[in-house]
């Protein structure tokens, strides 16, 4: 074989030289898939971080949310609180939810209420607003948990709202625990300095959806994210991968599409 092509014997004639048909494809095809290489050995060098799981994501804030929920439920459960419910004297209560309070991580307040012997309050901090009073009826009507919510969202009233019902030995409810904790605390994700992508952490309550943290870079927000819910709550985390997960993804795609293109010539 001589370099540069391929032996082909004509009919009867002496053997000549065959060149290959596209040359500026191959080249073209060689280039592209040497830029791909070379991008992919870029990212994996050491100091290189890969992009955080969703899922992972979201199980953070759930983590945090979900043992707060299991402590409320718990001094729910607790015959001291059902005492002081059942003795149903105002200053007592509120001794009791001052130290009751402090067992929570980042607590803003902890209300301990008679079953419909509350009303909007909006002088106290946090307020209790009409939608925790509308939370608290619906959680009069229902023995099952509901999920938590963030109100007053992007204010500096903003807390997130927890409830649990008290009830007697009889199942009979006999009071309800409010509690309010810093956002901060249970929202935060947990990402790398190095983050370069984009989330944002939704509440959809009643198909109204609303974005209420968001953290990265805005530039990254195109296109579907990748979706988890948040257990527990009304919640949702969106996220959307760094712009350069999509510009390697397209141009290997204009590579197979040109290697394609190459075969069938």
């Amino acid at each position: 074989m001589q370099p540069g092509g391929l032996l082909a014997a004509g009919r009867g004639g002496p053997a000549t030289v065959r060149r290959g048909r596209h040359p500026d494809l191959l080249w073209s095809l060689t280039l592209s898939l040497l830029l791909v290489a070379g991008w992919q050995a870029a990212s994996s060098e050491d100091g290189a971080r890969p992009e955080p799981d969703v899922i992972l994501l979201a199980e953070g804030i759930s983590t945090r949310l979900q043992q707060a929920a299991a402590l409320l439920e718990e001094i729910s459960k607790r015959d001291e609180v059902r005492q002081v419910f059942m003795e149903g004297d105002a200053k007592a209560l509120a001794a009791e939810a001052e130290a009751l309070g402090g067992e929570f991580d980042s607590p803003l307040k902890l209300r301990l209420l008679l079953p419909g012997k509350f009303e909007v309050d909006r002088e106290s901090k946090p307020p209790l607003g009409y939608a925790s009073v509308e939370l608290l009826r619906k959680a009069e009507q229902s023995p099952e948990a509901l999920p938590a919510e963030l109100h007053n969202s992007g204010g500096e009233d903003a807390h997130i709202v927890l409830i649990r019902r008290v009830t007697n030995a009889d199942q009979k409810l006999i009071g309800m625990l409010h509690l309010s904790l810093a956002p901060g605390t249970y929202l935060h994700l947990d990402l790398e300095d190095s983050f370069t992508g984009y989330a944002e952490l939704v509440q959809d309550i009643a198909h109204k959806a609303t974005t209420v943290y968001s953290a990265g870079n805005q530039d990254a927000r195109m296109g579907d994210p990748r979706s988890a819910d948040i257990a527990g709550s009304y919640w949702r985390l969106d996220y959307w991968p760094p712009r350069s997960e999509e510009h390697t993804s397209e141009l290997q795609s204009h590579v197979r599409i040109s290697y394609a293109v190459f075969c069938l010539k």
